[in-house]
């Protein structure tokens, strides 16, 4: 009975003979893995494969959850958060507003709330979107090409530049709304406006410094 050919292959053999051995091994590894007898290493290392790509399952699906959070977060935060503080201040201080700003007839005397109320929140949305496409375009490039700190450095510049313009919008929105900025201690509808204020800068200032350590 003629002897099966080795699967290793001397440097002193043909490609032929090389090639030959290969489609052997090959066709040897195929026949092992299509066996239905039982094959324990085999069968453990399958069950190995079947447990990690579970736990890599499961992995990837609290992975997606933890990020969804963290987008609900981060629009919670920017630019929710403001838009709703800009509309708490008119809702609580229109009266100290209209007394010390409008005057009945005047021109811009309802132009200067439409631009707080209606104009400066979608400067801000748009402002979100920019912000928002900035994270996603340095996490893709992170996880594809590992640029290094100098990206980060990079993007941290339009990140600054959008979050300063972001503050200043909302400030002035917010600051105009209340009628009284420097009345905290007159009024307690101010002192509440910019109670909600700093807290909503604070958050937002928290939110840019981590995504600019990503």
């Amino acid at each position: 009975m003629k002897a099966e050919p080795s699967p290793i292959v001397s440097g002193l053999q043909t490609e032929e003979q090389a090639a030959s051995h290969d489609r052997w091994f090959r066709a040897k590894v195929q026949a092992s893995i299509d066996d239905p007898r039982p094959n324990v290493p085999h069968d453990r290392v399958m069950a190995d494969m079947r447990a990690l790509i579970a736990r890599r399952s499961e992995k990837t699906k609290d992975d997606s959850m933890m990020d969804l959070k963290k987008n609900l977060i981060g629009c919670l935060i920017f630019p929710i958060a403001p838009v709703a503080v800009i509309y708490l201040t008119f809702a609580l201080c229109s009266d100290i507003w209209a007394e010390n700003f409008y005057t009945p007839g005047e021109d811009g005397g309802e132009v200067e709330p439409m631009l707080a109320l209606l104009i400066i929140p979608l400067l801000l949305v748009i402002v979100a979107s920019l912000l928002a496409g900035l994270t996603g375009l340095s996490r893709w490039i992170t996880r594809r090409f590992e640029p290094g700190a100098w990206w980060r450095w990079l993007l941290a510049i339009p990140r600054l530049v959008l979050a300063a313009v972001a503050l200043f919008l909302f400030l002035l929105s917010s600051g105009f709304l209340m009628g009284d900025t420097l009345g905290p201690f007159r009024h307690w509808q101010v002192a509440c406006a910019w109670a909600a204020c700093a807290a909503t800068v604070s958050a937002f200032l928290v939110q840019q410094f981590s995504r600019l350590k990503e």
